[in-house]
């Protein structure tokens, strides 16, 4: 009966068999009723990162130096939408540096839209108070527009060795735009996981929050929820094939009479190296 009992408890406090990644790949195809979007985004970390158990799922605050880059195509009606983006984030000690550059185009059937095309940038500085804490600043500029400044600040609370509570405070320099997150992750029993986001922000004019749930029945495979105030919903689903290579489906429509019905299908590829 001993024996038992020390077999159970060992398995119960056993540590996660985290695996490990250096870059993350991700290609989305999303289709509307009047539009197609296609993206692609990768970011490839100077060292390697460890999974909390699910697949997908990392550490609430990073602070690995990484460069970044992604690329999106939106075809609105007569309207062509193209965003290409790179950057980097490193850090020097305790200290972050980043940036980004992005390049936006417009095509259009419509001369007045046609060769629309502007250059935007970023400058992004951080500090980490402790592995757990970090503030930053960040200044944003589009082409013939004036600098924009955000700060926020990200704190982890590690409940346990594998739980934790991570919030995030966000407002710009006039603090008339303020955006609170947070996200809750929790091992369950045997290889089940559970996450829940809420993001609320509040302006001048109106304030928006939208929540968001995820459930792992293993590490590899989870179904996802989400609801905003304006009664759009979603259903997702992702599932690694093995190790490196995840497909995900998503399904987004609303549930408010009062606007018109809206739906949008999404098909999605990972690959984690």
């Amino acid at each position: 009966m001993k024996l038992l009992t020390t077999i159970a408890i060992l398995l119960v406090s056993a540590p996660i068999m985290a695996e490990e990644y250096q870059s993350i790949t991700s290609s989305n195809y999303l289709h509307q009723d009047n539009s197609e979007q296609y993206s692609i985004h990768s970011i490839y970390f100077f060292d390697k990162k460890s999974t909390l158990g699910a697949l997908d799922q990392f550490e609430y605050i990073n602070k690995t130096s990484n460069i970044f880059g992604s690329y999106n195509y939106n075809d609105f009606n007569s309207l062509n939408f193209k965003n290409l983006s790179l950057g980097g984030e490193v850090f020097f000690d305790k200290v972050l540096i980043g940036g980004t550059y992005s390049n936006h185009d417009i095509d259009s059937e419509l001369t007045y839209f046609t060769g629309s095309s502007k250059n935007s940038g970023t400058l992004r500085l951080g500090y980490l108070l402790s592995d757990n804490f970090i503030v930053r600043a960040t200044a944003s500029r589009v082409e013939g527009r004036d600098t924009y400044y955000n700060f926020n600040a990200s704190y982890n609370h590690q409940i346990n060795e594998n739980d934790y509570i991570g919030v995030t405070l966000n407002t710009n320099k006039d603090f008339d735009t303020k955006t609170i997150s947070s996200k809750y992750f929790t091992k369950l029993d045997g290889d089940k996981y559970f996450t829940a986001s809420l993001e609320y922000t509040d302006t001048d004019f109106s304030d928006f929050w939208t929540i968001d749930t995820q459930y792992y029945f293993n590490k590899q495979t989870s179904v996802s929820v989400n609801y905003n105030k304006d009664d759009f919903y979603g259903l997702g689903v992702n599932y690694f094939i093995n190790k490196n290579i995840a497909v995900n489906l998503g399904y987004v429509s609303n549930a408010n009479s009062d606007i018109p019905d809206h739906k949008t299908y999404s098909l999605g590829f990972t690959f984690q190296l």
